[in-house]
């Protein structure tokens, strides 16, 4: 059963004291949910969805958090579906059936399967605002797309699907591959059936990507990488998770491959080949994106957001940002705050 786009609002309704109205037009609905509370000031919520013949959705959700004062919960339930979901603002704190917690930092990917009896509990940040693009996929059709995979990540993904396995709940940072087919889903101007088919062939698109994504930290990347064992593969994750914490003053290689306990060639090696970036690439990819937050959900003046993400010299920063982004950051905030308000149907 894939997700729609009532049934989310209706979800964030049923701890937030939301009211939900909507609408449905062919194969897009959009669902608003206002407060009712006078002690809440969430101004409004949407939910935009797209369900397909083969039972793939699609839902964009746009929540206002920036006047809100506590945290908003919601719990996902399991589903016969794979959800593949993009966390592009906002901040939340995932708790699974076990007792273990996992912060989400922006912009992520998840990728999420809850077999019977593994509620997801998700607490959303207040202070924010909060913006996801969430694909389900039906289990039978996930299953049939690994169908004859042998071997690695996509037999052993298959059998959790077939199966009655452990939950799976996987996050890495969201590629510039991924922003492009996601920029593509929000601007294209098809419209009826030809727009159908070009969110579902997508859809479909970046769940292909978050399989190789997820085969790569796996530690079963392309052949011809270099071999990692487990205590290996721990190792570049904690690697990954210092650079996560510490993008802003980055340390060198070799200063990194000795506080995680590899030798230079194996951190830089492994980690590209689990993560698909090089370690510099990685920092760069962390600094860009959160500069990105800071000119949209902060306003705040150029040479700031290159103090804050670790640059000493705005025009350094100014330069990389341009690189990455192929924009100015100061004509990019513009750009953001001219559209704030728009928002697309899918």
């Amino acid at each position: 059963m894939s997700l729609n786009a009532r049934d989310v609002a209706a979800s964030i309704a049923e701890f937030s004291e939301f009211e939900v109205t909507g609408y449905r037009t062919g194969i897009a609905e959009v669902w608003r949910a206002q407060n009712r509370s006078p002690d809440n000031f969430i101004v409004n919520a949407r939910f935009d969805g797209a369900n397909f013949n083969t039972g793939v959705s699609l839902i964009q959700s746009h929540i206002d958090l920036t006047g809100v004062k506590k945290p908003i919960e919601t719990i996902f339930e399991p589903s016969d579906c794979l959800r593949l979901q993009f966390r592009l603002s906002g901040k939340s704190t995932d708790c699974h059936a076990d007792g273990s917690t996992s912060d989400v930092r922006m912009p992520s990917v998840l990728l999420t399967y809850l077999p019977k009896g593994a509620n997801l509990h998700q607490v959303v940040s207040a202070g924010e605002n909060w913006h996801t693009m969430t694909f389900s996929f039906p289990r039978l059709l996930v299953s049939t797309l690994l169908e004859g995979q042998r071997g690695g990540v996509e037999q052993s993904l298959k059998e959790l699907l077939d199966s009655e396995k452990p939950m799976l709940h996987w996050q890495m940072p969201l590629t510039p591959d991924q922003r492009a087919i996601l920029n593509g889903i929000c601007k294209t101007p098809l419209r009826g059936a030809l727009k159908a088919r070009y969110l579902e062939a997508k859809s479909i698109e970046l769940l292909c990507l978050a399989l190789y994504d997820f085969k790569g930290a796996d530690g079963k990347g392309d052949a011809g990488g270099i071999p990692l064992n487990q205590q290996d593969q721990s190792n570049l994750r904690l690697a990954r998770d210092i650079l996560s914490r510490e993008f802003r003053t980055p340390l060198t290689l070799d200063e990194l491959a000795r506080r995680v306990g590899l030798n230079r060639r194996k951190l830089a090696q492994g980690f590209k080949q689990i993560f698909h970036s090089t370690v510099y690439g990685y920092c760069i990819r962390l600094r860009m994106e959160e500069a990105r937050r800071l000119l949209v959900d902060k306003g705040i003046c150029v040479t700031e957001v290159a103090f804050e993400v670790g640059y000493q010299d705005p025009s350094s920063f100014t330069k990389a940002f341009k690189q990455y982004f192929n924009v100015l950051p100061k004509e990019f905030r513009n750009r953001a705050f001219d559209s704030r308000d728009a928002r697309v149907d899918l």
